[in-house]
């Protein structure tokens, strides 16, 4: 398995479906990633404290119906780490989900407007992807 994360300069930010999108060229089944543990979640975290803590999109997602979360990989919805008071669909164009920069808890965004880095994860024994920031995990958290 790898973990892929984003560019750190902001002129390399993407919106949430742009992100998804390069995740998925990277084949093997790559989608932005999903967090389904507190160990996953820690680990997560590191990878976003080695990118000077800049905001990145995660997986999650209530695009097809409003509180209805899902991942964009298709794993099952059984772990959150929403921060205090979200997620909270302001002006009700929230629907997609990003890691806090300092905390790294979980904050609902706009998909469209807002540009931010992100983590893909795949199921690839190569981990070749240049010029992104890989990370090969042998074991799945």
């Amino acid at each position: 398995m790898c973990y892929i994360v984003g560019n750190k300069t902001s002129h390399d930010y993407l919106t949430w479906p742009e992100a998804e999108k390069k995740c998925q060229r990277i084949g093997n089944n790559g989608h932005l990633v999903s967090i389904h543990s507190q160990s996953q979640q820690n680990f997560i975290r590191s990878l976003q404290r080695r990118r000077e803590s800049i905001p990145m999109w995660i997986g999650l997602n209530d695009l097809g119906t409003e509180a209805n979360y899902k991942w964009t990989d298709e794993s099952t919805y059984n772990y959150s780490n929403w921060a205090s008071g979200q997620p909270d669909n302001y002006f009700r164009k929230e629907d997609c989900i990003h890691l806090v920069v300092g905390t790294g808890t979980w904050n609902d965004n706009n998909c469209h407007e807002n540009k931010y880095s992100y983590i893909c994860k795949a199921y690839n024994g190569m981990c070749i992807y240049a010029p992104l920031f890989i990370f090969k995990i042998l074991h799945i958290i």
